[in-house]
């Protein structure tokens, strides 16, 4: 899997709970508590429990994967290149900061904010998509241009995703609690926001500003990077960015050279989501009929 390639980490994760039995999270149930908990729960009481009942397990079977690398690596450590090798290579040369402890906090830090968003993101993305045959078709001929140079560094899929992600945000809205009174100023705007007052930042609603975005509600795959608060910017830039704008074009486009998708009819052919994690979305596909692709096909499927 990607997970295990990239960073590392196998999956399903597994511990033992209080009670002495094993738990293995084929659901990532682990996940989406501890990601509820971080980002979504506005007071953070309602899923604490959970999350922290989460995180023991999380982290014990982090901890143990840890140990089991290091002794797997340690006499050949170099010649693994996934997150984890590379950070006990750093721990190894006296880095300070990589520590074991550093290292599963990181870990979680990406495998929470990455594992859950990605599952989300790729429905949200295929869901635009298909609700607008013709922009499938220009992102179906992008997805099977051939690249060369410098552009092998820029998925052709990359702006149908941006876009995609517009009309339909990972986080439509950021949430923050002030601590104390605060002034929010710009050229022609002051707002005095109360200590202790849970202040929201809707960015899916900003992102279809006609005053920033020119005509936001025409689905366009070129717009600048302005257009776009998916990610944040400068030393808000979300952690993730890179891998997130790496794994879904390269999806993506993997779909789409290789298949036609519609819609099903019926609730089926929507995103449905179980809690915060989208849990069934049915998708129509075929084999596109050309020999190149079908040869395609055949070569990669094992």
């Amino acid at each position: 899997s990607f997970i295990e390639k990239y960073f590392g980490v196998r999956l399903p994760m597994q511990a033992v709970n209080a009670e002495g039995t094993a738990e293995i999270d084929f659901n990532f149930v682990w996940f989406s508590r501890l990601f509820h908990y971080i980002f979504y729960d506005l007071n953070g009481d309602d899923s604490r429990e959970a999350a922290l009942a989460s995180a023991v397990l999380f982290n014990q079977d982090l901890d143990r994967q840890i140990a089991t690398a290091k002794q797997q690596y340690s006499t050949n450590l170099e010649s693994a290149n996934t997150v984890l090798a590379r950070c006990l290579r750093l721990q190894q040369s006296g880095t300070p900061g990589m520590d074991d402890l550093a290292i599963r906090i990181n870990l979680t830090g990406f495998l929470v904010g990455a594992v859950l968003p990605l599952i989300n993101t790729i429905c949200q993305v295929i869901d635009q998509l298909i609700s607008r045959p013709c922009i499938l078709e220009q992102a179906a001929t992008a997805a099977k241009t051939e690249m060369d140079g410098d552009q092998l560094l820029l998925n052709p899929l990359q702006g149908f995703v941006l876009e995609a992600l517009r009309f339909s945000p990972g986080d439509p809205v950021i949430y923050r609690h002030c601590k104390s009174r605060t002034e929010l100023l710009s050229a022609s705007y002051r707002s005095s926001v109360s200590a202790n007052t849970l202040v929201m930042a809707w960015n899916s609603s900003a992102m279809f500003d006609p005053k920033y975005v020119d005509q936001p509600w025409q689905f366009n795959p070129n717009r600048p990077s302005r257009d776009y608060l998916h990610f944040g910017h400068m030393s808000h830039v979300c952690a993730g960015k890179y891998i997130v704008m790496s794994v879904i074009p390269a999806i993506i486009q993997e779909l789409l050279s290789r298949y036609e998708m519609a819609r099903i009819p019926g609730t089926s052919g929507y995103p449905t989501k179980h809690g915060i994690t989208v849990s069934e979305f049915d998708v129509l596909v075929r084999p596109r009929s050309s020999d190149h692709l079908v040869q395609a096909i055949s070569t990669v499927t094992p």
